[in-house]
């Protein structure tokens, strides 16, 4: 036999195993959602169709290894724009431009949970003892109908205010999106609109307050005594606050300069407010969860 001919016989081989493979593709169904294949990926759901191949060592290092590095790159593009182009994430998600980011709940969630991991005190920082001044008689009752002593009390209330405090902060973003539908009324947007995009800006605002105390804390260790009282902490929120929602409202809801700064400090003198309502929420849920 020629090598020719042996050639051409390998090449049919081949192409025989490959047809009868898409074949096995065409008719097999997906192993997720039972939808009929179509190809090496479900047209329904997305997944890959499994085959020995992916059992394989190489296979099982590669697929994982793709997810790290595609989840990674996935939350710098996200984070980038995020702090240094405002309004950029929720007008490219209105204009369909989804897969390249993490959608806004994801992004609230993951810097949500960050935050309040790498948090160590100022603001969202709250114990037993901060609410004393406030809500003292509360207090006491509580601790006499629990039976415990007072300090049995405070550990057990402060470890439930740890755990609870990162699971409330959400609440914040409806009622601030509230505040944005009544302010935008006329341009007659739905509600998730202003959903996603207070998602967004309150994300940000998480990673300012972490990001906020870094320069402070490098001050003390050069020796330089620096300490921000709480009036000063609210200046600059509110500072900051209005510079952001002046870009991003101008970005994604287009209003003339004039609106989109009077709304702008509108909505950043609502965030401290939402602070003081989410932490007594805080109080009175760990207070009868205790």
């Amino acid at each position: 036999m020629s090598k020719q001919s042996t050639f051409v016989q390998d090449v049919d081989e081949q192409a025989n195993r490959g047809s009868a493979s898409l074949s096995a593709q065409m008719y097999a169904s997906c192993s997720n959602c039972k939808e009929r294949l179509q190809g090496e990926f479900c047209h329904n759901c997305g997944q890959k169709h499994i085959d020995h191949h992916d059992y394989s060592l190489k296979a099982f290092a590669s697929h994982g290894l793709h997810e790290i590095l595609h989840f990674d790159s996935k939350v710098f593009r996200t984070l980038v724009p995020l702090m240094f182009k405002p309004g950029y994430l929720t007008e490219e998600y209105f204009s369909g431009k989804r897969m390249r980011y993490l959608k806004p709940l994801q992004l609230f969630i993951l810097i949500n949970v960050l935050f309040f991991l790498v948090k160590t005190g100022g603001l969202f920082h709250y114990s037993l003892t901060a609410y004393l001044n406030e809500f003292g008689n509360l207090i006491q009752a509580r601790i006499n109908s629990s039976g415990l002593s007072e300090a049995v009390y405070e550990a057990k209330f402060n470890t439930s205010m740890h755990f609870q405090q990162k699971s409330y902060i959400i609440l914040l973003v409806p009622v601030f999106a509230l505040a944005m539908k009544l302010l935008y009324l006329r341009a007659k947007r739905y509600y998730v609109e202003h959903l996603v995009f207070s998602l967004n800006f309150f994300a940000f605002f998480l990673v300012f307050l972490a990001v906020f105390p870094i320069p402070l804390i490098a001050l003390k260790l050069l020796g330089v005594k620096v300490s921000v009282g709480e009036r000063p902490l609210v200046a600059v929120i509110f500072i900051v606050c209005s510079i952001y929602l002046s870009i991003a409202l101008k970005r994604v809801y287009k209003q003339k300069v004039p609106a989109t700064l009077l709304k702008a400090f509108i909505l950043a003198a609502c965030v401290i407010p939402l602070i003081l309502f989410y932490r007594i929420v805080l109080f009175f849920v760990v207070l009868h969860t205790t």
